[in-house]
């Protein structure tokens, strides 16, 4: 299935028999603002992984409730797994995905937190505010590619007055070693 397909065929590929394409048609079809796939979509928020979480951000979008533990999300013990969700958590009403952003930005797996701090980079630069503090704790990690993209992003959506000092202010900040310097810039 893809993206150019019309809705009348969309909505017939969720009488196929292969669960994958039912699911792939619901979730076109709610991108589209359309519920015609929403019992599909409900049967894959029931699992677990990056589907389940797709497909409750999808039904969140349409303005169906779906009762969904975020602890569950991040329940697996494959970090490969949990570094997969992570993506599709962009796609969930921002105030369901930043409890879940939240969660990411503390796991185990640096990959997790390196995908964590690059999708939050993505919304932060497209003017989402609100993740930036997820962001500034990004910036005070252990491992330096984290750190790094995280501090970047917050030198980046400074206001555009102060950019070019708080971009000075973050370079000298960052050698000398005091990433908590950095996390100031942005801060309201």
């Amino acid at each position: 299935l893809n993206e150019t397909r019309g809705e009348t065929d969309l909505i017939t590929w969720l009488k196929n028999p292969n669960p994958t394409s039912r699911y792939a048609a619901a979730s076109l079809l709610a991108e589209r603002g359309n519920k015609a796939g929403a019992d599909e979509l409900k049967i894959a928020a029931a699992g677990s992984g990056s589907r389940a979480t797709l497909a409750a951000g999808l039904l969140s979008r349409l303005g169906i409730a779906v009762s969904r533990s975020t602890s569950l999300v991040f329940a697996s013990t494959d970090s490969a797994e949990r570094a997969a969700v992570v993506p599709q958590i962009t796609r969930l009403p921002l105030k369901d995905a930043l409890p879940l952003f939240r969660r990411a930005a503390r796991d185990n797996a640096v990959e997790v937190r390196r995908i964590v701090a690059r999708e939050l980079g993505v919304l932060a630069q497209g003017g989402e505010q609100a993740v930036l503090p997820v962001l500034r704790g990004l910036a005070l990690d252990e491992d330096l590619q984290t750190r790094t993209h995280a501090m970047t992003v917050l030198v980046r959506t400074a206001p555009g007055s102060a950019r070019k000092e708080a971009t000075q202010q973050a370079v000298a900040a960052y050698v000398r070693g005091d990433s908590k310097k950095v996390l100031e810039i942005n801060k309201t």
